[in-house]
């Protein structure tokens, strides 16, 4: 079951609720719902409500609240785009047709054309008093002539063998006859076609519909780990364009709960539960003759989801959305490696940085399993928050592109020391004209010991290496979130404002830089106090180099600099404020990349704009 509610001991109720009539009050937060003489407790987030047996101590993490406002913000776009993208490809397809008639009319044109001129040139009599008229039958006596002289007719006495030549020759001008006949039809079919096509009816596109609302055209939405059902019921109540959602759990007394809490928020022609196993189910509608697939998956698993991926792949539709939920942090943050190999098929470290290799891992691993398949993954938006990671990624299929995938991941080097990870990508695409080469990654993109502090280094991966989150599709998100969604929406989520803020610090972030330095573990490593995060990042500024911030850590460094410049800073800071301690130290790395000359002029005058203002949200 999901984290939706989580630790449910729900007894099985069988009794209908045809007629709900209740009253309620409230206690320490929690409504107790009296429905036809039955008590429940009735837990509210949004605009949906689950109702629980008040015999049953429920856990409600109202933690969770954010992950479910945040992929209600996803799906919100998701629907319009994905919708809007259906009709354009439905307008194509009525062009290619329109098209292909056209050249069909042209064709048959041509034909019936050659035909009629065959036709004109063969006449002859079918009278055998007659046996040829060349006056009669064609004006040009010598080409009526040569065929019939080589076909024998008047080569030979015997009456009979002429009979059957004339014969055959009838029946040969009938087929001709009746061949013209079918072109004709044929034509005016194509002509018939076309004008009817020449005034189509008008493409409408997508128009959002109403919140709650059956739309026969909309998004097929699977939750395989229900719970309660409280995420379906508020997807059904708060995200328009929706068809059907299915809600389903392995307990049956999970199941029980979902369809009474469905009928209480009156989305039973939206909701429906479904009780069996979430991989039997993912397996069961892969689509091509094998039930249907759908556009929303979304896995909200307690631990990790691994389980449920290699399914999950192929019963999405194609360019439909997965929403991913991994809570088994420990594992993905490097304090257990072997087990991180086992499930995602990589190793993780255990530094400040963890967040975005935890995310880049289960990426990986996400399109591991679509490439199996001749699909690719494409990242709308990766969240690091709290106790888990969120993830939301589109599926598509090209053979292409999966060819290319393994230019998108790479092993990860870390030292030891002073913590700086170095990556490199498994392969490399050489384009040149129309000339398109893969190439494998030759030899380790870091010596023996490390560059800064002569220490040994660690392996670790592979994790993904291209872009975190559709830049594209966050400035979406902001501009439905600052417009508050018009008429649709009418009531804001509980964790707006936190929401504003993270997708901010997301679209902030350098996308084609991956992983980050964390300012006090840099000062850390060098003994030295740590000073103001917006002088660190000015001086990579001053320096001619990006820098962002990223949504995993306050205190995150994202830049395109290289790490001798990052250390340079450090040891301009130093300067400042001595590292006495570490530097008496001699065998510390700190002390040895202390010691290491600089090559680059820091100016750590402060840059307006250094901290963006999305930090501020950050919570």
């Amino acid at each position: 079951m999901s984290d939706d509610t989580e630790n449910l001991t729900i007894p099985v109720n069988r009794n209908p609720m045809d007629t709900l009539t209740s009253t309620t009050k409230k206690i320490n937060g929690v409504k107790n719902v009296d429905i036809d003489g039955e008590t429940f407790s009735e837990l509210s987030e949004g605009q949906g409500k689950v109702l629980i047996p008040s015999c049953n101590q429920v856990f409600y993490n109202p933690v969770q609240e954010f992950n479910r406002d945040i992929s209600i913000t996803v799906l919100r776009l998701f629907a319009s785009q994905f919708m809007q993208e259906k009709n354009t490809s439905r307008k194509r397809k009525r062009q290619q047709i329109s098209k292909s008639a056209e050249a069909e009319k042209s064709h048959e044109k041509k034909l019936a054309s050659t035909s009629s001129e065959n036709n004109g040139a063969v006449h002859h009599s079918t009278d055998l008093s007659h046996p040829m008229d060349v006056t009669e039958s064609s004006d040009d006596a010598s080409h009526v002539e040569y065929p019939l002289q080589n076909s024998g007719l008047w080569g030979g006495h015997d009456a009979e063998n002429r009979r059957n030549n004339i014969s055959s020759m009838v029946a040969s001008q009938k087929t001709i006859e009746n061949e013209i006949n079918t072109l004709q039809a044929t034509q005016e079919t194509v002509e018939d076609t076309l004008n009817s096509r020449q005034s189509p009816e008008p493409v409408v596109t997508w128009q959002v519909p109403k919140v709650g609302v059956q739309d026969e055209k909309g998004l097929r939405i699977l939750e395989a780990l229900a719970a309660t059902g409280l995420r379906s019921i508020r997807y059904a109540k708060e995200i328009p364009g929706v068809k059907e959602i299915i809600a389903n759990d392995l307990s049956q007394q999970a199941v029980e709960c979902m369809k009474r809490s469905i009928k209480y928020n009156n989305v039973d022609h939206l909701v429906t539960a479904s009780h069996g196993d979430a991989s039997l189910l993912l397996y069961t509608n892969r689509g091509r003759g094998c039930g249907e697939q759908f556009d929303v998956i979304d896995l909200d698993p307690y631990g990790s989801p691994h389980l449920f991926l290699d399914g999950a792949v192929q019963a999405v539709s194609e360019g439909g959305l997965l929403l991913v939920t991994c809570t088994d942090m420990a594992v993905l943050c490097g304090n257990s490696p072997d087990t991180c190999h086992a499930k995602y098929g990589a190793t993780s470290f255990k530094t400040k940085g963890c967040h975005e290799v935890a995310l880049r891992i289960a990426l990986q691993c996400l399109e591991s399993h679509a490439n199996r398949y001749g699909r690719y993954i494409e990242p709308l938006l990766s969240l690091s928050a709290d106790f888990y990671i969120r993830l939301a990624v589109r599926v598509r299929s090209s053979a292409l592109k999966v060819k290319e995938s393994y230019a998108k991941v790479g092993m990860m080097y870390r030292c030891v020391g002073c913590d700086v990870i170095t990556t490199s990508p498994l392969g490399n695409i050489i384009v040149d004209g129309r000339s398109v080469k893969h190439r494998l990654t030759r030899a380790p993109p870091v010596q023996d010991l490390c560059e800064h502090c002569d220490s040994k280094h660690e392996i670790g991966g592979p994790i993904w290496l291209g872009p975190l989150h559709n830049q594209s599709f966050l400035d979406g998100m902001l501009s439905m979130l600052e417009g508050g969604g018009g008429h649709v929406f009418t009531r804001p989520l509980g964790t707006h404002r936190r929401i504003m803020g993270v997708v901010q610090m997301m679209r902030e972030e350098l996308q084609d830089v991956p992983l980050y330095y964390v300012h006090d573990r840099l000062c850390q490593v060098a003994g030295v106090t740590v000073g103001k995060l917006a002088r660190f990042k000015s001086a990579l500024l001053n320096a001619g180099y990006r820098v962002s911030s990223s949504h995993c850590h306050k205190t995150s460094i994202k830049t395109d600099a290289p790490a001798k410049v990052v250390w340079d800073v450090v040891r301009a800071h130093e300067r400042t404020e001595p590292a006495l301690r570490m530097r008496a130290d001699t065998g510390a790395p700190g002390c040895i990349l202390l010691n290491k000359p600089s090559s680059t002029e820091v100016s750590r005058q402060l840059v307006q704009g250094a901290l963006k203002e999305a930090r501020k949200f950050f919570c």
